[in-house]
């Protein structure tokens, strides 16, 4: 019920006018809350039914799913964060690489790409700025 709620509001043109002074339906808000609400609901429902349709097998570690819950959570707020730094001017970057070795030697060539400004809630509204 709170997603459908945030959903409709999210979607209502009259006030992204109010909140964000611009007509364009903000879509970073929802990915975020898709990525961090909904798939934390997916994982808890795989949790519980896995006991249910493998006749009572138990899960592999209870403590491994909350650090699961905690790590995603956390993990969401930090997406969020990045995206409200790449709004206010400071460089944030996008890693493709798998290790942390990889990401130190692409960041000493100058390889990492930047993030795109656009991602960003704090953009909307301001001169200049084109909307996707």
């Amino acid at each position: 019920i709170a997603f459908g709620v945030f959903f409709m509001l999210e979607a209502d043109i009259g006030l992204n006018r109010i909140l964000h002074n611009t007509q364009w339906v903000v879509g970073p808000h929802v990915h975020v809350a898709i990525l961090v609400g909904l798939t934390m609901t997916l994982y808890s429902a795989i949790y519980l039914l896995l006991p249910l349709l493998t006749n009572g097998a138990a899960l592999y570690s209870e403590k491994l799913a909350r650090f699961h819950f905690w790590a995603h959570l956390l993990g969401g707020i930090g997406m969020g964060a990045l995206n409200k730094l790449n709004a206010s001017n400071i460089k944030v970057y996008v890693s493709e690489h798998a290790t942390v070795g990889e990401v130190v030697i692409a960041s000493k060539a100058g390889r990492l790409k930047l993030m795109q400004p656009g991602m960003a809630c704090a953009q909307h509204g301001r001169p200049g700025h084109a909307h996707p």
